[in-house]
């Protein structure tokens, strides 16, 4: 839990971009990190990463980090 808070931060610091970590399945290994976009259709995913929180904090890191 304490490793989806940090990824949710790292994510929220990053301006701009809306990005979001989602699972959809509950699954541990099925966690997504979604770039997206609004638009008069409703929100369009742009791009994700999908896998484990270590991976997914790498991933955060990486857009944090550029």
């Amino acid at each position: 839990m304490e490793t989806i808070l940090k990824i949710k931060e790292m994510l929220n610091t990053v301006k701009n971009r809306h990005l979001a970590l989602i699972n959809q399945t509950g699954k541990p290994y099925d966690y997504k990190i979604v770039e997206y976009v609004r638009t008069s259709k409703g929100i369009e995913s742009l791009q994700c990463k999908m896998g484990g929180l270590e991976l997914m904090l790498d991933y955060a890191e990486h857009i944090v980090n550029g």
